[in-house]
C-alpha cells in the first residue's frame, strides 16, 4: 500500500458504524459534532426503501408506522451512549438518519436488531 507520500507499507484500519453496541449492549450512536440526527426506533423491519430521496441518502429499513422519532443533535466528541441495552434480536430495530449541517442532506446509517 502508498501513503501520501509515496512510501510503501502496511497499516492497520478499524471501520465502526454509526450504531453499534457498546459495554453491556449499550446503544451507542457515531457523528459529525453538531448535526442535527433523528434516531428511529421500532418493532418492525421493512424491505429497503429510501422516501426522501432527495434529501437522504441511503436506506430506510424500519417500517415508519410503528417507529418512535427521536430527534437530537450530535454533541462535541460526536458520541451518544444512551446506556440502554438492547441485546441482540430483542424484537427492537434501530436507525438513525445524520443530516449534514453544511450541507442539509441525510444519510440513513446502518439498523441495528
Amino acid at each position: 500500500m502508498k501513503e501520501f507520500a509515496g512510501s510503501t507499507g502496511t497499516f492497520d484500519a478499524q471501520i465502526i458504524p454509526p450504531l453499534q453496541r457498546w459495554a453491556n449492549d449499550n446503544v451507542m450512536v457515531r457523528g459529525h459534532e453538531g448535526n442535527p440526527l433523528f434516531f428511529l426506533v421500532g418493532i418492525k423491519e421493512t424491505p429497503a426503501s429510501n422516501p426522501l430521496p432527495n434529501f437522504i441518502k441511503g436506506n430506510l429499513l424500519l417500517d415508519l408506522s410503528t417507529a418512535v422519532i427521536i430527534p437530537l443533535t450530535m454533541p462535541t466528541g460526536r458520541i451518544i451512549d444512551f446506556k440502554t441495552s438492547l441485546k441482540p434480536n430483542s424484537g427492537v430495530v434501530v436507525q438513525m438518519v445524520d443530516v449534514d449541517s453544511a450541507t442539509s442532506i441525510g444519510v440513513f446509517s446502518n439498523l441495528l436488531k
